[in-house]
C-alpha cells in the first residue's frame, strides 16, 4: 500500500524526480509531524494533569474524612462514670488521678467538683462530660459504652 502525505504519494514524488518538489514535500511532512507531536504531547499533558488532580482530590477527601471522624470520636475530656471521675485522652479512658484546669480556667477535682473561673461551683453528675476547653455536656462515648454494657446484662 503506497504511503500518501497531503495527497501526494511517495512513488509519485520519486517518479517525478523533481528534487525541489521532493524537498518541499519533505519539509511539509516534517512540519505536519511536528504539529502532530505537539498535539499529542499537549493531549497527554492534559490527561496526566486531569488524572493527577483526580487522585489528589480523592486523597484529600479521604484524609479529611478520617481526621474528622477521629476528632469527633476521640475528644479528650473528663467525665463522671460509675460515680468515679475518669479522663479520656487519645481515646483511652483512665481514672482521674489529679485535679485538672481546663483551657477556660475551670478547675475539675478528682471528686467531680468543678470550680468555674468566676467562682461558681458545681458537681458533675453521672454521664456528664467536660471537654478540655471547659465546655460541659453529655459524653457521647460514655453513653455508647453504657448502652453496650446494659445490653450485655440483659
Amino acid at each position: 500500500m503506497p504511503q500518501v502525505w497531503d495527497g501526494i504519494s511517495k512513488e509519485r514524488l520519486i517518479k517525478t524526480g523533481n528534487s525541489e518538489t521532493e524537498e518541499r514535500s519533505t519539509a511539509h511532512l516534517k512540519t505536519i509531524l511536528k504539529l502532530i507531536n505537539m498535539k499529542i504531547q499537549k493531549t497527554m499533558a492534559t490527561v496526566f494533569a486531569s488524572l493527577l488532580m483526580l487522585v489528589m482530590s480523592f486523597t484529600a477527601n479521604n484524609s479529611f474524612a478520617q481526621t474528622k471522624t477521629k476528632a469527633v470520636m476521640m475528644k479528650d475530656c473528663c467525665m463522671m462514670k460509675d460515680g468515679k471521675m475518669m479522663v479520656m485522652k487519645d481515646g483511652k479512658t483512665m481514672p482521674m488521678e489529679k485535679d485538672m484546669t481546663m483551657k477556660n480556667g475551670t478547675m475539675v477535682m478528682t471528686t467531680g467538683e468543678c470550680t468555674m473561673k468566676d467562682g461558681k461551683k458545681m458537681t458533675m453528675k453521672e454521664g456528664e462530660c467536660m471537654e478540655m476547653s471547659g465546655k460541659m455536656g453529655k459524653c457521647s462515648m460514655m453513653n455508647k459504652s453504657m448502652k453496650s454494657s446494659t445490653m450485655k446484662k440483659k
